[in-house]
């Protein structure tokens, strides 16, 4: 169980670099609808060290300056790992579908093509389908997403393979809750533990700072769920997270976040503290 908390923590608060993702897709954008680019300076790299591990993350751009590819590589709780992501879009600029390929400890995935349903002509999607495939065991993972005033409510998530039967093996929920500015301040997360109830696993929630430039963030609650791992809109910088463990709440922590920024009120660098005494550091190259 403290796994599992412990990866979703990494991949909600990296998501929120203001924790806004994995302190990751960061990327330009001028119109605020789909992430096109402009010249205040596009992330190219990030290099993160937490004690003995380090990752590096390369990012690639297309023609119109929108994030197209991102390759992670280096090493995670002591394992060597490799991840790899193209975003395909489609003639309205909205991401359609995510190819990705993973390795660990060089165990690859085939790779897999996560698919983006539009009910219509808008930026909202309301369905993803992602199958994984290893070694000849295709996952897949099914999640529907909920909207209100344009903002991402919740999603739900199913993980089911043909081959192991019928039924569902996990299910999981996610409620976000939003300041005035679009910044995330709760997330609540929920899984279903085996009863067949989603029960609550883990209360996240985010403290900010002071406004940083976020030319990077879309208006486009939806998007940049694709693209930054995070639905958030707001541009003010992650200072706080208290992880709440609903099943165990000896596993909570709280993490805390400082940031270096350059001429143009971007982050050079940041460190991420947390009072179990993981100290990450991070630092962040543009072009």
């Amino acid at each position: 169980m403290k796994n599992l908390l412990t990866a979703a923590v990494v991949i909600s608060c990296f998501a929120l670099f203001s924790c806004q993702k994995e302190v990751n897709d960061i990327f330009s954008n001028t119109t605020n609808t789909g992430g096109n680019g402009n010249s205040a300076g596009l992330l190219v790299k990030t290099v993160s060290v937490t004690g003995t591990d380090s990752m590096i993350t390369l990012y690639t751009y297309d023609n119109q300056k929108r994030l197209e590819t991102m390759t992670m590589d280096g090493i995670s709780n002591g394992m060597q790992m490799h991840t790899y992501k193209k975003y395909i879009r489609d003639a309205g600029s909205r991401v359609s579908k995510v190819l990705q390929v993973m390795e660990q400890n060089g165990l690859a995935s085939d790779t897999s093509v996560e698919r983006v349903h539009y009910p219509g002509s808008g930026m909202e999607f309301d369905y993803t389908v992602n199958p994984i495939s290893i070694s000849g065991l295709t996952v897949f993972d099914s999640t529907v997403y909920s909207y209100s005033s344009g903002k991402m409510i919740s999603m739900l998530s199913n993980l089911t393979s043909p081959l192991l039967g019928p039924g569902i093996l996990a299910r999981t929920k996610t409620d976000f809750a939003y300041d005035a500015s679009g910044n995330i301040t709760v997330l609540k997360m929920y899984a279903d533990l085996g009863s067949g109830t989603l029960s609550p696993l883990m209360n996240q929630t985010y403290t900010y700072g002071a406004a940083i430039n976020a030319t990077w963030i879309s208006t486009n609650s939806a998007q940049n769920f694709l693209l930054a791992g995070t639905p958030a809109t707001g541009n003010k910088a992650f200072i706080k997270a208290q992880m709440d463990d609903l099943t165990d709440p000896s596993n909570s922590f709280t993490m805390t976040a400082t940031y270096t920024l350059d001429a143009g009120n971007k982050p050079k660098s940041a460190m991420v503290t947390s009072t179990t005494g993981e100290v990450t550091k991070y630092t962040f190259y543009y072009q």
